[in-house]
């Protein structure tokens, strides 16, 4: 299933922790075990940093855990770089009317790896041993999978999303959900259920005459919510229209 909500909007702009979990939904579309991954990886920092806050600290217990959240850290990030790197590839091949993204991951493990072409469990469990000190003292994890970012830019303008129009945005932001469903398609994936709830809004006629042609090309189970019907008549005539109250 696949969304697209008003609070959306901002994604780009909002906070690094926003947009790393923004882009951890995608990829869970697509990796289910992603998930439970990153869900025990948050297990085990928590306990760390439990371990960490006691007077007497058993050096053994944390090299355990450091162990566990080494090999998380691993599988999150290979999850990551892979949905990108298909994502990317759809995005590139797909032709639209909508701008053209270009997709990153700003965190030092996604970067070791890509440069390096190899994982070493390694060198992630001595950045937890060299930082326990200062985990301790600052009371959070200051290395780890956990400090990536997603970041993306406006290809043509070859601008960060976050600083482009509250237009250009949106219109980004649909072209990166567009891009799982033509994934789903290429990859022969079961089509996703679309919720978008006021997709329309900030589209100029162009793209919002586009869209509603593929959407209706596509065929796929579509829930669009929408204050205001002009623009959208090709669609409402194929739809079955739904009026809530006041």
């Amino acid at each position: 299933m696949l969304w697209l909500t008003p609070q959306m909007d901002g994604i780009f702009a909002a906070s690094t922790t926003d947009r790393r979990k923004f882009f951890d939904r995608i990829v869970y579309n697509f990796i289910p075990t992603h998930a439970y991954a990153v869900s025990k990886y948050e297990y085990y920092m928590d306990i760390r940093s439990k371990t960490l806050s006691q007077e007497q600290i058993d050096d053994n217990w944390l090299s355990v855990i450091e162990g566990k959240m080494a090999e998380l850290s691993v599988e999150i990030t290979i999850n990551r770089l892979k949905t990108l790197q298909d994502i990317q590839k759809t995005i590139d091949d797909f032709d639209n009317n909508f701008p053209k993204a270009t997709l990153s991951l700003n965190g030092i493990i996604e970067e070791k790896i890509l440069n390096d072409n190899k994982i070493e469990l390694d060198y992630i469990k001595q950045n937890f041993l060299v930082l326990r000190n200062r985990d301790k003292i600052s009371n959070r994890t200051n290395f780890g999978v956990h400090k990536s970012d997603f970041l993306v830019s406006h290809r043509e303008k070859n601008t960060l999303a976050k600083l482009c129009s509250t237009g250009e945005q949106k219109a980004m932001l649909i072209a990166l959900i567009l891009a799982q469903v033509n994934y789903c398609i290429k990859a022969d994936i079961a089509m996703p259920i679309l919720l978008l709830d006021e997709v329309f809004v900030h589209l100029d006629e162009a793209r919002r005459g586009y869209l509603i042609e593929l959407f209706l090309e596509l065929k796929l189970q579509l829930w669009v919510t929408a204050t205001d019907l002009n623009g959208i008549e090709a669609l409402v005539k194929k739809a079955e229209l739904i009026k809530l109250p006041d």
